[in-house]
């Protein structure tokens, strides 16, 4: 049995010590990941490997210690899982990660300690989920790069499955309730984003009334940024510190911390995140997030000048699109 089967094997097998002895674990797998049923059998045959999120979210869910049953030996070891978006069915691989996403996010805020920390180059999925054009792009962008072989189609056109809007909102509203969150921005996230607009207005693919619905929903954006600076929480609710770096960010990179595990993410571009629960790696990046703040400048409830200016900056960018 391969590295790969075994560790599947040993996690179904952790969490059948973890339910009760009559319990279906088809059904208990479907729920706490969301995914279809064939899915969850692909997984318990060995066809398919858990990816590093689902067995996050497994270990969450079940009180797991992802330490004991993985028996990784750290100091020698580092461990990275990639959890990509294929050509094959990009859509349904998107859903499929959403849904982990979601029943990880709900197991995570359960617990009050639970934290996270992000340094990002590329305007955080957190802020645009609820703005349809701006989410919309983003897949659309990553269709593209997935998808070379085929035509491209105009903005408008591309039809997003309702199951895959839904799922998205599911998402947004666990992001919602993070308990709390720190995020280190790069100041050239609006520029980056609207120069990929424009570029692909220019190309003829987004029509001057999608413009229009851009430009709106990037003030709509800039809005709950100014908001969530002023007050110190998220859509009112989840507490949120911002900074805005002084130095260009080389990735985008993400820490969760909570008492039961220890995470990361590493962005690759659109198409894929590099995942690992290592401690050293952990330690290694949280640390790195930390040193970031140095050379960046708080405004949550600080940096009021600082602030007005980015904040008028990127008014200006927008409507210049």
């Amino acid at each position: 049995m391969n590295d790969a089967k075994q560790l599947n094997q040993d996690l179904l097998t952790a969490i059948k010590q973890a339910i009760p002895a009559d319990t279906n674990l088809v059904k208990v797998i479907e729920a706490a990941l969301g995914i279809g049923k064939e899915a969850v059998y692909r997984r318990i045959r060995g066809d398919v490997p858990f990816t590093f999120d689902e067995v996050v979210a497994l270990t969450l869910k079940f009180g797991m210690s992802l330490d004991r049953f993985l028996n990784i030996q750290y100091q020698e070891t580092v461990v990275y899982d990639l959890n990509q978006i294929s050509t094959a069915q990009p859509m349904e691989d998107y859903y499929n990660i959403l849904s982990v996403e979601v029943e990880m996010f709900k197991e995570f805020n359960r617990n009050p300690e639970a934290k996270i920390y992000m340094a990002y180059n590329m305007l955080p999925f957190v802020f645009f989920h609820s703005l349809e054009y701006l989410w919309k792009f983003d897949i659309y962008q990553l269709l593209h790069q997935v998808e070379q072989e085929k035509k491209i189609e105009e903005f408008s056109r591309v039809v997003f499955p309702e199951a895959l809007i839904k799922k998205r909102d599911e998402l947004f509203e666990a992001y919602w309730n993070v308990p709390w969150s720190c995020y280190i921005l790069d100041r050239r996230i609006f520029s980056s984003l609207l120069k990929e607009i424009g570029y692909i207005y220019k190309l003829g693919l987004i029509s001057k009334e999608d413009i229009i619905r851009f430009k709106k929903e990037f003030h709509e954006l800039l809005d709950t940024i100014e908001i969530t600076a002023a007050s110190g929480k998220f859509r009112g609710n989840s507490p949120m510190v911002l900074y805005l770096a002084n130095l260009d960010l080389e990735g985008s990179y993400c820490c969760y911390e909570c008492p039961e595990l220890n995470f990361t993410h590493l962005r690759v571009c659109r198409l894929g995140i590099l995942n690992s629960s290592t401690p050293d790696i952990f330690m290694a990046q949280r640390n790195y997030i930390e040193s970031l703040k140095r050379f960046s400048t708080l405004i949550t409830r600080s940096g009021e000048m600082e602030r007005s200016i980015f904040l008028q900056e990127q008014r200006e960018l927008v409507n210049a699109l």
